[in-house]
Order: C-alpha cells, then structure tokens, then sequence
C-alpha cells in the first residue's frame, strides 16, 4: 500500500516536538518499513550526547512489543535500549506507530566490519572479539529457557522442513543432496520438549548489532520487532554469515574462520555452562547450526540480502 501521510517532514517535525529536540537527522543504516532518526539537543553549538535519543516511526508489522522487549532486557540487560510506546501518528495513513529509546553507543556491524578474506593480525583479534561477544549473547539465552506456545513448536518445525526440502529440490552444485538429510534428520530432536525454546532475536543481522568501532566488543543489540520465543539456536546461521563476506567475485570464508569458530565455541561451552560430558546437547546444537549454516547457503545461492533495507517505507 503506497504511504498517504506524513511526509518526511512532517515525521521529522513530529520527532522534534515528541523528543523536545533542537535538531533531527536520519540514522546511517536504516532499517524496512521504519523511518528512524536520532534526536539532539545542543548546549550551545555543541551537540550533547547524553541528551540525544532514537525515534522510530514504525509501520504495523514491524511494531515493537513492550513485553519482548521488556523480555530481552532482563536477559541481555543494558545492550537492548529501554523502549517507550508514544502511540499511533496522528494523521499517518497506514499508521505509524512511534518508539523513543536511548541512543546507545557505537556503530552498525555493517558500518565496520570489512568484506577481505585475508585480514591482519589487528583484525583477526577484533573479529575474535566481537565473535566471543556474540557467545556470551548466546549463552545468555541458552541460561534462560523461555515457556513456548505447543502450537508454536509444530509451526516452528514445518517451515524449516520446507525450507531444507525447497534446497534439496533446487539441486544446487554448493549443497549436496547427501549433506541435507543429516539436519532433516535431528531437526525433531531440536523441537522436542526437553530442548530449551529462548528468545530469540528474528533479525540478528549486521545492521541491528551494535559494536565499538575500535575493539569490536558488543554494545547494542536494537530492533526486537520480530523477537519471539524458538529453540535455542535458530539464529545461529549468524556463525555463517559473519566468518566470511560476499564480493562482487562471490561469496568467501575469511581465511580465519577456523580460529573465529573456535573462539566462539570455546566462550559459548564456557559462560553457558555446559558441561564438557553433555554430547547429546553439544551433537543437537551443532546440528541446528548445521540446519541453519545450510539455509543461509539457500539463501546466498538465491541472491538475497543479509537484510531488507527501508528505502521502500517512503515509497
């Protein structure tokens, strides 16, 4: 449905008054079907940092839900940013439902991290950081098990069924037949009901983590609107997706990809607390990562993105 109201404009003039700002500029990665800004105020010329805040001006599906967030607060604590409900636009036509939060330090993944299969010794060590942060986010979730609808966990299960079927259909040269039939295989042992549902995050993507542009270390995770209670581990295709790169030559491993995989790991078995003799915990988790290693290939040989984009909100 094309937008009828606001304008940009008017979207800004609305942050301005709601934020009680002086100044208003989009932010660098934006994200579908939301219009975000970040709202300052000056102390004299000078922008003050403590005092700015994120509007975001959100379309129905995509609208925030204050209990996830609430949810993902308790488990990920000040790395998810205190969300305020501030309601529907007045005027907007579709709706507009609107958000503040804090502005959080550091930058979009997508911002920093460089797409070079070969990296230096410096890089290689902040990817080992910003990798040994990504399992402390995991384990965190592992450490708090969350209640799953029973209508829920069948649903859950179907679609990546379907998914691995249409990948086996497609014949692609990158995955052989034989190697899908492992994941279909252990795929009902993963939605059991002694296999741990968490929250999950829905878009863990290089565009809603946040990082120190200098060390790489964790310092935001935003954007829960499609957060919602899976099994532990449906968002670990993320493995995949951040030890290697796509070029205009194709998609490569980064040639450390070993060690990142390794940091990873050895971080996640640790502040989990997985104990070293729980095989059949460690075999089903590396089996969901498989799964999902093999739908994020699905998804490279088909062309898509790591994650829409929002130029189409204005459209």
């Amino acid at each position: 449905m094309a937008r009828k109201s606001p304008t940009r404009r008017q979207c800004d003039q609305c942050a301005l008054s709601i934020a009680e700002a002086s100044d208003v500029r989009p932010v660098d990665v934006p994200g579908y079907l939301r219009y975000t800004v970040i709202c300052t105020r000056t102390q004299g010329q000078e922008e003050d940092p403590q005092e700015s805040i994120i509007l975001s001006f959100r379309e129905s599906t995509s609208r925030l839900d204050e209990d996830m967030v609430r949810l993902a607060r308790a488990i990920h604590g000040c790395l998810v940013p205190h969300m305020r409900n501030h309601g529907v636009m007045k005027g907007s036509d579709p709706p507009l439902s609107t958000y503040t939060m804090p502005l959080l330090p550091g930058v979009a993944c997508l911002e920093t991290l460089s797409c070079q299969a070969d990296m230096g010794l410096n890089e290689e060590a902040k990817r080992i950081c910003f990798i040994k942060h990504l399992a402390r986010y995991f384990a965190r979730c592992w450490s708090t098990p969350q209640p799953m609808e029973p209508r829920m966990r069948p649903q859950c299960q179907a679609g990546i069924s379907h998914r691995l079927a249409v990948l086996k259909a497609s014949r692609s040269t990158e995955v052989p037949i034989s190697i899908i039939s492992g994941p279909e295989t252990t795929l009902p042992l993963l939605f059991a009901s002694e296999y741990p549902q968490v929250l999950a995050h829905g878009d863990l993507s290089y565009t809603n983590v946040l990082i120190n542009p200098e060390i790489y270390g964790m310092t935001g995770i935003v954007d829960c609107s499609l957060a919602g209670v899976q099994p532990f581990g449906i968002e670990l295709d993320c493995l995949f997706l951040i030890t290697g790169c796509m070029t205009l030559s194709g998609w490569y491993y980064y040639t450390c990809r070993p060690q990142l995989l390794e940091a990873f790991w050895t971080e996640f078995w640790t502040v989990s607390g997985i104990e070293d003799d729980s095989d059949v915990h460690r075999d089903n988790i590396r089996s969901m990562v498989f799964a999902r290693e093999l739908m994020s290939t699905e998804r490279r040989v088909r062309g898509g993105s790591l994650s829409k984009m929002a130029g189409c909100f204005w459209r």
